[in-house]
């Protein structure tokens, strides 16, 4: 606190405080910090304009915001950890983390409840996390009433295309279908119909993972699956996820020759993708078969007649002792893409 205060001198600073959920956790963060700017005047140290806010990621921030807004200036919704809180799942839990969604309609009921609150009692509100970088998402916190939103520097430049195209009018509206909506699945099939994105090669660079340190096959999927929301190839890293596990449980997609090949067809996919992940040491797929080189294909529902297509292209070829050796010893993932992409329009 001390370090923060003095920090304040050079010019003006926001202190945010995570995972509040009492009114007397914020009366003691703003009694701790008047105090330890006391202590400092009363030490001859400089201290400057600062404001104190929270982060909103458990769903009881919604009713104290009125009393709140004697002690703190602002408030980020923290839309990762707020939906698993709302929706009581654990994202790193496989077997509850396709529960994990914020397109949910009494989630995003609960953002608009939140937002209306601050607003009516004087408290700047904002979002951050995955939902704020989500193009999909971007007008239904239009339609909610939110004006600021941060996401990662790459997602970006296609927020602000895709804001250009919106009203308030036209947020409000989609808002409106979406809270009225009966699922996640279908405010986000909706969205996705009305949302226009560039495509996508099935094979990037971005999407291979060379010589991993990965301790299990619940690692393997989730990394994977999570860098595909992360080159926004996904709407829901977290459905689709779910969609390979629940392929996985009908029979193991160990091909042989220590590779596997999980794969799904899935609405939550926004590009068809190839994901490679090569490993440095071995690991169990199942409980007779070691795999260390794993290809995913992940196929939207438009383009699901390429799915086994390419998943049988890609079996065939690795049949070949050639294509799996290339596939172990080049060093580069662009060399590697190059490899994969050949070889799937071949």
């Amino acid at each position: 606190m001390r370090a923060l205060l003095r920090a304040s001198a050079t010019g003006p600073l926001h202190i945010m405080a995570p995972m509040v959920t009492t009114l007397e956790e914020i009366k003691w963060l703003r009694e701790q910090f008047q105090q330890t700017e006391a202590q400092l005047r009363d030490e001859g140290i400089a201290t400057g304009i600062w404001s104190l806010g929270i982060m909103a990621e458990v769903p009881s921030v919604l009713y104290l915001l009125e009393k709140a807004a004697a002690y703190i200036d602002f408030v980020s919704i923290g839309s990762n950890d707020l939906t698993q809180y709302f929706l009581a799942c654990d994202r790193g839990n496989s077997q509850v983390r396709h529960l994990y969604n914020y397109f949910d309609p009494s989630f995003l009921q609960l953002l608009a409840e939140m937002t209306a609150r601050a607003r009516r009692a004087g408290i700047a509100i904002s979002l951050c996390g995955e939902m704020g970088g989500d193009p999909a998402a971007l007008a239904l916190l239009l339609g909610a009433g939110l004006r600021q939103l941060s996401m990662s520097v790459s997602r970006i430049a296609a927020a602000k295309a895709h804001l250009s195209s919106l009203t308030l009018a036209c947020g409000e509206q989609k808002l409106a279908q979406a809270l009225a909506s009966d699922s996640a699945q279908a405010v986000m099939m909706a969205l996705k119909q009305q949302v226009t994105v560039a495509a996508k090669p099935v094979v990037d660079p971005a999407l291979i993972m060379l010589d991993r340190p990965v301790v299990d096959k619940a690692e393997v999927i989730k990394l994977l699956t999570d860098n595909l929301e992360v080159e926004q190839r996904v709407i829901s890293g977290a459905e689709v996820e779910s969609a390979i596990w629940q392929r996985e449980a009908i029979f193991s997609t160990a091909l042989g020759f220590a590779i596997a090949l999980p794969h799904c067809k899935s609405a939550a996919v926004s590009h068809s993708s190839v994901s490679l992940m090569r490993l440095t040491t071995p690991l169990a797929w199942n409980d007779e078969v070691d795999v260390s080189l794993i290809i995913m294909l992940t196929v939207s529902e438009q383009e699901k007649g390429d799915h086994m297509k390419i998943f049988s292209r890609l079996a065939r070829k690795l049949m070949h002792a050639e294509f799996r050796q290339q596939l172990l010893e080049r060093a580069l993932p662009q060399d590697v893409a190059e490899l994969l992409a050949q070889e799937i329009a071949g």
